[in-house]
């Protein structure tokens, strides 16, 4: 009985250290997609004007 009452407690910590990976692999990949997208749209603020010069100079 002792040894069952090991068992299941070495499976317990084993599953607890999984969820706290997967739940530190996720923060990870949110932080790393949070981080694309804001550099997707700092790339997109500064193109803009660029591509509005060129539309004004081809339409002259």
């Amino acid at each position: 009985m002792k040894e069952q009452n090991k068992v299941n407690l070495v499976n317990q910590k084993l599953l607890i250290v999984i969820v706290l990976c997967i739940i530190l692999v996720s923060t990870i990949l949110g932080y790393i997609y949070q981080k694309r997208i804001k550099t997707q749209q700092k790339i997109q603020k500064y193109k803009q004007p660029i591509l509005k010069a060129k539309l004004e100079k081809n339409k002259l």
